[in-house]
C-alpha cells in the first residue's frame, strides 16, 4: 500500500511529520529517502512531536550519525550518509534497536536497502518547488501497513486532500 502527500511550507511539513509521528507502532524502522535539504529532518521533527516530545531540539545526526531521543516508544534517528559500508552500518550496533520495541528513523536509508527489516515504513520525498514536496509513503508487511492505515486517516484536511492511494 502507498499514498502521497503533497506539503507546501515547513509548517505542513511539520504537521504531516506529527501526524505520522503518533501513527507509528513500534517496533518499526522508517527509511525515509530524499536528496540533502529536501526536509527530511523537519519531517523527523514532526515525527519527535507527534511522539509526543515537543521541547526537543532535532538536528540532523549527519557527522554523530544518530539520535536517540526520549519518546515514547524512543525513537533512534540515524543518517546514513557518511556510512560507507553495510558492515559500518551493522557496526553501529543497529540490529539491537530493530529487535527492541523502538522506533528507527534512517534518512538515507536508500544507500543500504536491504538492511532495514522486510517490515519497513519507506518514505520518500521530492521536491517539487522551492516550498513544496512530495512524499511518498509505502508499506507491505502488518505493522508497518497498520501504521500507514493510521497515519493516513489521521491527516488533516488540508494535506488529506492532496493524499491518494
Amino acid at each position: 500500500m502507498a499514498f502521497l502527500v503533497v506539503t507546501h511550507s515547513e509548517a505542513e511539513t511539520l504537521a504531516f511529520g506529527r501526524c505520522i509521528g503518533a501513527g507509528l507502532r513500534a517496533p518499526l524502522a522508517v527509511g525515509l529517502c530524499g536528496t540533502l535539504g529536501a526536509g527530511k529532518t523537519r519531517l523527523v521533527q514532526g515525527i519527535v512531536e507527534g511522539l509526543g516530545a515537543e521541547r526537543i531540539s532535532v538536528t540532523s545526526p549527519t557527522f554523530g550519525l544518530w539520535q536517540t531521543y526520549p519518546t515514547r516508544p524512543i525513537l533512534h534517528h540515524l543518517d546514513a550518509y557518511r556510512i560507507k559500508t553495510e558492515d559500518e552500518f551493522w557496526e553501529l550496533g543497529v540490529e539491537e534497536w530493530f529487535a527492541t520495541p523502538t522506533l528507527v528513523v534512517v534518512e538515507w536509508a536508500d544507500r543500504f536497502p536491504d538492511i532495514l527489516p522486510d517490515d519497513s515504513l519507506w518514505i520518500d520525498v521530492e521536491v517539487t518547488g522551492e516550498n513544496q514536496r512530495q512524499w511518498r509513503l509505502d508499506a507491505h508487511r502488518k505493522n508497518s501497513l497498520e501504521s500507514l492505515a493510521t497515519i493516513q486517516a489521521s491527516l488533516p484536511a488540508a494535506l488529506r486532500s492532496s493524499s491518494s492511494r
